[in-house]
């Protein structure tokens, strides 16, 4: 059994899924690999999930629920919202996007995948323009700035690390923008 358990979980599937994908890429989520990889046999993976569909809501499920809570920790004392937009923006520049990439390729093919994805970029953009509102800025220019802070983490993840200096220039540049 994997990791010394007696019984695997939905999370352990789950998990495995998350890894192989941004390991390998959506044609590694698969039974028979994530069974093998495990360290169980394919009927573990059936007696979890009644399909490759539930397993693939499961692990959109999960990976939502990662972002999510990656995106919007607790406010610490004495930060404001543009502190919370730079630290996120930083964090974001910094980071290697890796299982998101590969979950953006997935997506190109995948309509499940694809209706997730455009709820999260949705999400991630409406926590932009919350953290970015200010009562002397129009809605609309909330929303456009907003838009262009995460155009540039979804252009991020298509490009090579960033130097730290760079990223500091660019928040800089988002923040003056925000400000």
């Amino acid at each position: 059994m994997a990791a010394g358990r007696l019984r695997l979980t939905v999370r352990d599937w789950t998990d495995a899924g998350l890894q192989a994908l941004e390991d390998d890429g959506y044609p590694a989520i698969r039974a028979d690999r994530l069974a093998m990889k495990l360290g169980v046999s394919r009927g573990s993976f059936y007696w979890h999930f009644a399909d490759v569909l539930a397993f693939e809501t499961a692990l959109i499920a999960r990976w939502r629920a990662l972002v999510l809570e990656a995106l919007d920790p607790p406010m610490q004392p004495g930060e404001s919202r543009l502190d919370r937009f730079a630290t996120i923006m930083r964090r974001s520049l910094m980071t290697k996007r890796g299982l998101e990439t590969q979950f953006r390729a997935w997506a190109t093919i995948n309509p499940n995948v694809h209706a997730a994805l455009t709820g999260l970029d949705a999400n991630r953009e409406s926590y932009f323009q919350r953290l970015l509102t200010r009562s002397d800025r129009s809605e609309a220019q909330t929303r456009a700035i907003a838009r262009v802070a995460y155009w540039t983490y979804l252009g991020r993840m298509q490009t090579k690390r960033v130097p730290k200096a760079d990223v500091e220039g660019i928040v800089k540049a988002l923040l003056h923008l925000a400000a």
